[in-house]
């Protein structure tokens, strides 16, 4: 990319999060100035007075866009309902999290294997006094026991080097794995009621392993990493459908990437 291209990309991604801070944050000061001189740590308070900490605003406020915003984890029936029981696989510091509280889940089971962003994870939910959510600290893939994960500058883009076929980069560390089913053993799970993965390309080795627990998902919303996983978005919706679900596949602006949305075709007489 040209250095006229970078500096054009900066600037509009600038502006994006400059008009996101002028419309929805109550810190809005804070913020600006954080921005201004590119902070290491920051913190974003919403309008509702949900509080954010993450390790730096470049990617703290698209998440909160996206999630909060743009509402992408919301595709027809496929949303969070009150009462759900939500597992979150690539929790990051809890912003999805936060959003399935504020709508009415029962229970959230997060999986984050980042070690800075799990610690502000469970800093994000004690702020915020949310008490019904339990967060492990591993990755999640088509295995039990351990893997490596490459820690990239941002604190989103962290890859699972086992899921995704890569040999590791210089910057690492050993993290658990586990499978998604034995998310269902572990915790005593009958059913998920609402699958969330933003795993950044481990979502083809999760849902490979996964072909019996699928019986016991409701709903799917998912970011797909064609660039990464071993799965391409195509490939990820004909295993969904053959395993029961009706699958929308709604790609991004941005190359490679885009969502999945998915319910499971025995739901009947509504989103439950």
């Amino acid at each position: 990319m040209s250095a006229p291209a970078r500096i054009a990309g900066s600037l509009r991604r600038t502006a994006r999060a400059v008009a996101f801070t002028m419309r929805h944050t109550r810190n809005r000061v804070d913020v600006l100035r954080a921005l201004i001189h590119s902070s290491d740590q920051a913190t974003v308070e919403l309008r509702d007075g949900t509080s954010i900490t993450a390790p730096e605003l470049r990617t703290l406020i698209p998440l909160l866009t996206e999630v909060f915003v743009n509402r992408e984890y919301e595709h027809g029936d496929v949303r969070v309902e009150p009462n759900d029981v939500v597992v979150d696989i690539g929790a990051h510091v809890g912003v999805f999290a936060l959003y399935a509280a504020s709508h009415g889940a029962a229970r959230i089971i997060a999986y984050e294997p980042s070690p800075v962003n799990a610690t502000l994870f469970a800093h994000n939910m004690k702020r915020n006094s949310i008490a019904n959510v339990q967060l492990v600290h591993a990755a999640v893939g088509d295995r039990l026991g351990s893997t490596t994960l490459g820690l990239q500058k941002w604190s989103v883009g962290n890859i699972v080097f086992d899921n995704i076929g890569l040999e590791p980069s210089e910057n690492t560390v050993d993290v658990s794995m586990i499978t998604l089913a034995e998310i269902f053993v572990n915790h005593n799970l009958e059913r998920i009621n609402f699958l969330k993965m933003d795993c950044e390309g481990s979502e083809g080795a999760v849902l490979t392993a996964a072909t019996e627990a699928l019986q016991r998902v409701d709903r799917i919303a998912m970011e797909y990493h064609d660039n990464w996983s071993r799965l391409e978005h195509d490939a990820i919706a004909r295993l969904l459908t053959k395993a029961g679900f009706m699958v929308d596949v709604v790609p991004s602006r941005t190359p490679f990437i885009g969502m999945i949305y998915a319910k499971h075709a025995s739901l009947t007489g509504g989103s439950r």
